[in-house]
C-alpha cells in the first residue's frame, strides 16, 4: 500500500512538473513540488521502517493438544502446559542465538505430551524465525535486534517455567 501511493505521488509530480517541451524552472508549482518529493523521500523511508526485523513467538496451541483427557496432578491443563512451554523454549532459543547465530536452541523436555511437543515446537519456531531473519536482513541487523529483544521482561518471565537460572536467560552484552 505505501509503495503504491509514492509511486502516485511520484507519477503526478513528474508529470505536472516536467512537462515534456523545456521545463520552466521558475515555476512556483514546481517549488513547491521540490518539497513534496522530499516528502515522497521521507514516506518511502518510512515504509522500508516497516520492513525490519519482526520475530514473535505464535502461541496457537495445536488441537491436539487443547483438550485435557483427565485432571493433571498439578493442576494444569494441556494447553497451558504446551503454551508454557512453547514461550519458554522459543524465548530462551532467542537468547541462545542472541549470543552465538550459529547455535543449536535445545528443544527436548519431560514433561507431558503438550509440553514436550511446545518445547520443541517452540524452540524449532524461534530458529527457522531467526534464519529467515539473517537472510533477509543479515547477521549484524538479527544480532542487534535480538540482543534488544531478550533484554525485554517479557523474555525473563516466559522463561522461568523451564530455565529458573539468571544465567540461563540473561542476555548478552
Amino acid at each position: 500500500m505505501c509503495s503504491s501511493s509514492v509511486s502516485t505521488m511520484a507519477t503526478q509530480w513528474t508529470r505536472d512538473c516536467l512537462p515534456a517541451e523545456a521545463p520552466d524552472i521558475s515555476c512556483v508549482r514546481c517549488r513547491s513540488d521540490t518539497r513534496a518529493l522530499l516528502l515522497i523521500g521521507i514516506v518511502l523511508a518510512t515504509c522500508g521502517a516497516a520492513d525490519r526485523i519482526r520475530i514473535a513467538p505464535n502461541t496457537r496451541v495445536p488441537p491436539e493438544y487443547q483438550r485435557t483427557p483427565q485432571l493433571p496432578p498439578n493442576g494444569e491443563p494441556e494447553p497451558v502446559r504446551y503454551k508454557k512451554a512453547y514461550e519458554a523454549f522459543w524465548w530462551n532459543c532467542a537468547v541462545v542465538r542472541a549470543r552465538d547465530l550459529r547455535a543449536r536452541c535445545p528443544l527436548a523436555c519431560s514433561g507431558t505430551p503438550a509440553a514436550t511437543a511446545g518445547c520443541a515446537q517452540g524452540s524449532d519456531d524461534a530458529d527457522q524465525a531467526i534464519d529467515d531473519a539473517i537472510s533477509q536482513h543479515g547477521e549484524r541487523e538479527v544480532i542487534r535486534y535480538l540482543r534488544s529483544l531478550t533484554k525485554r521482561p517479557e523474555a525473563r518471565e516466559k522463561l522461568k517455567a523451564y530455565f529458573p537460572e539468571p544465567l540461563a536467560y540473561s542476555p548478552p552484552r
